[in-house]
């Protein structure tokens, strides 16, 4: 049996392996494992090379698939979003932009794409991660390029963003019964004193400044019904050097309320009981309402499809027709060709 002598190099920290056959004195089944010995780390005076790890005393050991060492250290399970697929790495290949691995300490390129509204990237560590995006909360119809529509009291937009500062574009459209629509506007989870009262057509509305830098959450709340208006968002800016983040997580319930004005806050701000003309517009607060403050007591987003006088056989305005019952299917109350997709709001829009 050949055996194995270690004999210091100190002019070059290695590990001199020398063959002899049938040396004197060495029992049989005593020789080392060589394959798994590349170096000697001098017995602590020098760190093992990158992608190795003290072994026994006095050897380096390469690293296994899947793990890193740098700098002698002990050998790291990749981390996820990388791999290494060799023994000895000094380091871990990062997945591709909008890829991920499943695990840590993956050991070849097991690389996924991250799923639908997740991206991924240097910034994330490779990790997916919900892309920027605004969550819209509410009945939003997406079929125009300009951008979602929405009519019914309680629809929301909802933004995270690095900035000092925040807008919002809409275009808004009056309703049968005047208009337009009015928004409560909620910066870092505070209701702003006030409204937004948009004007017909599209406008650029400013919403907060001089923030203090770093990240942040703005909301637009529609407080008007459907007969107030059409509200088309088209998107938040967040002025120079601002960027739009990762939305912030949706509640853990949604509930749906199926309601008419006396639900969904109609008047309730109003001085009462009989409200000065032109203040019911002002008055009506859905977050107010009975409505939001369920939804707000059980930590849930609020869906309102609400509507004033539409009862589920006959309007208390007899000669409109259009019924809880016909328009409960529309996304848009007042427009039959805007079909609410079910399937879409059950998985969570």
């Amino acid at each position: 049996m050949s055996q194995v002598h270690y004999l210091r190099a100190a002019s070059v920290g290695s590990l001199l392996l020398v063959l002899q056959a049938g040396c004197a004195g060495a029992p049989a089944g005593d020789d080392p494992p060589i394959a798994a010995v590349t170096s000697a780390n001098q017995a602590g005076d020098d760190p093992c090379p990158d992608g190795q790890e003290a072994g026994e005393p006095g050897l380096c050991v390469d690293c296994a698939a899947g793990t890193f060492s740098v700098g002698g250290a002990a050998c790291t399970p990749c981390p996820q979003g990388t791999y290494s697929d060799a023994s000895g790495s000094p380091g871990c290949v990062p997945c591709g932009d909008g890829m991920s691995t499943a695990t840590v300490a993956s050991t070849s390129a097991a690389c996924e794409a991250c799923a639908a509204g997740e991206t991924s990237n240097a910034a994330s560590s490779y990790l997916c991660v919900s892309s920027p995006a605004v969550r819209l909360v509410g009945r939003w119809d997406t079929r125009s390029a300009a951008g979602p529509r929405t009519a019914y009291p309680a629809a929301r937009a909802i933004a995270r963003f690095s900035g000092t500062e925040a807008s919002v574009t809409m275009a808004n459209t009056t309703g049968f019964s005047g208009g337009p629509a009015r928004y409560d506007v909620l910066v870092d989870c505070v209701l702003l004193p006030g409204h937004l009262e948009t004007q017909t057509g599209t406008h650029t509305y400013a919403l907060a400044s001089g923030l203090a830098p770093g990240v942040h959450e703005v909301e637009i709340y529609k407080r008007t019904e459907g007969n107030l208006g059409l509200t088309t968002f088209m998107g938040f800016t967040f002025g120079p050097g601002g960027e739009l983040l990762a939305p912030p997580p949706a509640p853990p319930r949604r509930i749906e309320f199926i309601a008419d004005s006396t639900i969904d806050g109609y008047g309730v701000e109003g001085a009462g009981p009989n409200c000065p003309a032109g203040t019911l517009e002002a008055s009506h607060s859905p977050r107010a309402g009975v409505a939001g403050l369920i939804a707000s007591d059980l930590d849930a987003d609020a869906i309102m499809v609400a509507y004033s006088g539409k009862g589920l056989y006959q309007n208390s305005y007899r000669p409109d027709t259009a019924t809880m019952g016909i328009i409960y299917p529309r996304t848009l109350p007042d427009d039959a060709s805007s079909v609410w997709d079910f399937i879409r709001a059950r998985a969570g829009w």
